[in-house]
C-alpha cells in the first residue's frame, strides 16, 4: 500500500469524524466529547484498518480490539459524567463507536461506505430533537401496534410459502393475501401517523379520517353538529369521502392498472365535484379549525388486521367462486360487498380481473363505489342535524346516478 494512499485514508476519516464532533459540539454546547474526540476515534479507526494490510502478528485483530477499547472508554465516561451536573447524552455515548466503525471503513478503503455511515450517523443526530417531540405525541398501545405491523412486514411476510395452498381445489396464494393486507393496513397506519404527528385539524384530519375509514370518520363527525355548524359538517363530510375516493383509486391503480385508465375519469370528476364543494363553503364561511376536531384512533393493530384477513378471504373466495360460474353477478354482488368495505372489494376485484375480464372488473368497480355510497348516505342519516341528513341524501342520490351514468356510457 503506498503512502500517498494511507494518508489520504486518514485524511478522510478524521475528516469524517470532526463533521461528526462538530455537530455534538454545536447543538450541546459541549467541550468533552465533541470535534476532537470524534476526530480522534475515526482516525483510531483508521488506522486499525491500515494495520491489516501488513504483515504484522495478529493484526487481523485490531480492528475488533480496537472497537472493544472504544466502547470502554465510552463507557468509562458515561459513568464519570453521569455524576456530574452536566451529564453526557447517551446519544452521544452511541455515537462514539459508530464514529471509530467509520474511521475502520475509510480505513479498509470503502471509502463512499464510511461517508455513507457517517451522514447516516449526522441525519439521525439532526433530526433527533425533532423526533422525540414527535414520539411523546404516540401513546405506548400505538407504538406497539407500529411494531406488530413492523413484526408481519419484516418476519412473517418473508416466511411465507412461495407456492399457493390448495384447499378443496382452491388455491391460496398466501403471499399475494398477505401483501394486499400489508397494503391496506400501511395505508390506514400512514394516514394515522400523519395526522397524529402533524396535528392535524379540521378538513385536513377529516380527509385522513376517509382514507382510514370514511363512514366511521362520518359517523363521528355526525355526533359534533351543534347550532349553526351544519355546514361545517357538510364540509367535512365531503373531505372524508375525497379521502376514500383518493384511496380507492389508489388501490385500482396498484391491483388493476389495466382497468384503471378505463375509471380515471370518473375518479376525476368525483373528485373536482367534492373539491368544488369543499372549496365553495371553505371560502364563504369562516371558521376556527378547532371547534370541530375528530381524533383517529384507528391505527393497525393485530386485531384490525385479522378483521381485513378475513374480510378479504371471504370476499375474495365468493368472487374467485363466482368468475368460474358466472363472472357477471361479481357486478351485483360487488355492490354489496363495497357496503362492508369498498377498498377490500376492489383489491378482491384485482385479482379476478383476468378470470373476469377488463370490462366486468370496471363495472366491478363501480359497484363497490355505489356500496360505499349507500353506506355513507345511511351513516349521515343518524347525523343530529335534519338539513345535513337532507343534503347528503340528495348528494348521494347525484353521486349514484352519476356512477350509473357512467357506467352505462363506457362501460358496455
Amino acid at each position: 500500500m503506498e503512502d500517498i494512499e494511507i494518508m489520504i485514508r486518514l485524511l478522510f476519516a478524521t475528516a469524517l469524524g470532526g463533521i461528526i464532533g462538530s455537530e455534538r459540539e454545536s447543538v450541546l454546547k459541549q467541550r468533552f466529547a465533541g470535534v476532537r474526540t470524534f476526530a480522534l476515534t475515526a482516525i483510531f479507526g483508521a488506522v486499525c484498518g491500515v494495520i491489516t494490510f501488513f504483515k504484522i502478528p495478529f493484526s487481523e485483530l485490531f480492528p475488533v480490539l480496537g472497537l472493544i477499547g472504544v466502547s470502554i472508554y465510552t463507557y468509562y465516561l458515561y459513568g464519570y459524567f453521569r455524576k456530574r451536573p452536566k451529564k453526557m447524552e447517551i446519544v452521544t455515548i452511541i455515537s462514539v463507536p459508530l464514529c471509530y466503525l467509520v474511521g475502520l471503513f475509510a480505513g479498509y478503503g470503502l471509502i463512499v461506505s464510511s461517508i455513507t455511515m457517517a451522514f447516516i450517523i449526522l441525519g439521525v443526530l439532526s433530526i433527533g430533537r425533532t423526533l422525540h417531540k414527535y414520539i411523546e405525541m404516540v401513546n405506548e398501545k400505538e407504538i406497539n401496534e407500529i411494531i406488530q405491523f413492523c413484526l408481519i412486514l419484516f418476519i412473517v411476510f418473508p416466511l411465507m410459502p412461495k407456492e399457493p395452498i390448495f384447499i378443496n381445489g382452491f388455491g391460496i396464494d398466501l403471499i399475494m393475501f398477505l401483501m394486499l393486507i400489508i397494503l391496506i393496513s400501511f395505508i390506514n397506519l400512514f394516514a394515522f401517523l400523519v395526522t397524529r404527528l402533524f396535528k392535524m385539524v379540521g378538513v385536513l384530519t377529516a380527509f385522513m379520517g376517509g382514507i382510514i375509514n370514511a363512514s366511521l370518520t362520518i359517523q363521528i363527525l355526525g355526533k359534533k353538529v351543534k347550532k349553526n355548524m351544519e355546514d361545517r359538517v357538510l364540509l367535512l363530510f365531503n373531505s372524508a369521502l375525497f379521502g376514500s375516493n383518493m384511496r380507492n383509486m389508489f388501490l385500482t391503480l396498484i391491483v388493476m392498472p389495466g382497468v384503471f385508465f378505463d375509471l380515471l375519469p370518473l375518479f376525476v370528476i368525483i373528485s373536482v365535484l367534492l373539491l368544488l364543494f369543499i372549496i365553495f363553503i371553505e371560502k364563504t364561511k369562516k371558521w376556527d379549525e378547532k371547534k370541530v376536531g375528530i381524533k383517529i384512533e384507528q391505527p393497525f393493530s393485530l386485531i384490525s388486521g385479522i378483521k381485513s384477513a378475513g374480510g378479504l378471504f371471504v370476499i375474495l373466495s365468493i368472487f374467485n367462486y363466482l368468475s368460474n360460474i358466472s363472472p357477471a353477478i361479481i357486478t351485483g354482488v360487488s355492490i354489496f360487498s363495497g357496503a362492508v368495505s369498498s377498498a377490500l372489494t376492489i383489491i378482491s376485484i384485482g385479482v379476478v380481473t383476468d378470470q373476469v375480464g377488463a370490462i366486468v372488473a370496471a363495472r366491478s368497480v363501480v359497484g363497490a363505489l355505489i356500496g360505499g355510497a349507500i353506506v355513507f348516505c345511511i351513516t349521515c342519516q343518524f347525523c343530529q342535524s335534519k338539513r345535513v341528513r337532507k343534503i347528503m341524501l340528495v348528494q348521494t342520490l347525484i353521486f349514484i346516478a352519476l356512477l350509473v351514468g357512467y357506467t352505462i356510457l363506457f362501460l358496455v
